[in-house]
């Protein structure tokens, strides 16, 4: 990866900062009557999927995750940090439908991925949401706070 890369992605883990990237974007989506989604991953109930941000023998699960999630993705799109098993992706410019082929893709590899790294059984499956802005949220603030109950 570039160092200039290497920077937003350490970024991009702060919840903070991610949360503040959302309210841009959503603005930016008012303005210019575009699109925003985001999907959201739970792999909480997963113990050892849950324990990835809190344990430093699984710093490196968690790089081949981000990494897995960063080729399956556009790279205007934005990943934030994995807090308690959870992470949240910011898709720009991408409308509902486009929203849930990306879904129905990262759930088919994170499902292997999770067979390859804990010896998962093929049937698992992470909890996956997604919305957009505006297609199925009434607010702004509504689409917000689906993103920021993800933490």
């Amino acid at each position: 990866m570039e160092p200039e890369n290497d920077i937003m992605d350490e970024l991009n883990t702060k919840k903070d900062f991610f949360l503040s990237r959302v309210r841009q974007e959503l603005n930016r989506a008012q303005r210019y009557l575009s699109f925003v989604s985001y999907i959201n991953i739970d792999a909480s109930r997963f113990n050892k999927a849950s324990e990835i941000d809190s344990t430093s023998s699984n710093i490196e699960i968690y790089r081949k995750l981000k990494k897995l999630l960063s080729s399956s993705l556009r790279q205007t799109d934005i990943i934030s940090g994995f807090h308690d098993g959870k992470i949240s992706i910011l898709l720009i410019e991408t409308h509902m439908e486009g929203a849930g082929i990306v879904r129905n893709r990262l759930q088919e590899s994170i499902k292997y991925f999770l067979h390859e790294m804990f010896n998962s059984p093929m049937n698992w499956r992470v909890d996956i949401y997604h919305g957009s802005f505006p297609d199925d949220e009434n607010t702004p603030n509504i689409f917000y706070e689906r993103i920021e109950s993800n933490f």
